[in-house]
């Protein structure tokens, strides 16, 4: 897919994750590591990743 379609993808399924995200480790893995992901990077690699 391009990034167009990716970014959209991914914010549907923001709106329907959100009402379930209670706490920073849940919104970190549920929201921050798709969007990185999208962008290119590595979230697994702690030198392209540092949170």
């Amino acid at each position: 897919m391009g990034f167009a379609k990716d970014i959209t993808k991914l914010s549907e399924q923001i709106r329907k994750r959100f009402d379930n995200i209670c706490g920073k480790e849940t919104a970190k893995m549920a929201l921050i590591f798709p969007f990185l992901s999208v962008l290119g990077y590595d979230v697994y690699d702690p030198s392209e990743v540092i949170l």
